[in-house]
């Protein structure tokens, strides 16, 4: 198991990402975060302090901007 602390990112263009492991991620402060299937179609979603997420693995979103600090706990398939 690995845990990271995730903070605002300072990007300005959609990035293309796959998730290789399973995660849950609780977020720490309110926020927002752009995510889609392709940089067409990014929606924005406003999130709460203390929101619970999972990803699965091969998940794969193109992400926008993400402005929202949260704690990321990723679980191996060993595990």
């Amino acid at each position: 198991m690995k845990v990271e602390l995730f903070q605002p990112e300072s990007v300005t263009e959609p990035r293309h990402w796959v998730r290789h492991d399973q995660a849950f991620a609780m977020m720490l402060r309110p926020g927002s975060i752009e995510w889609g299937s392709k940089r067409s179609v990014l929606e924005k979603f406003e999130i709460r302090a203390g929101r619970l997420s999972a990803v699965r693995p091969s998940y794969r979103r193109v992400g926008g901007l993400m402005n929202v600090t949260h704690l990321q706990l990723s679980i191996s398939d060993a595990a």
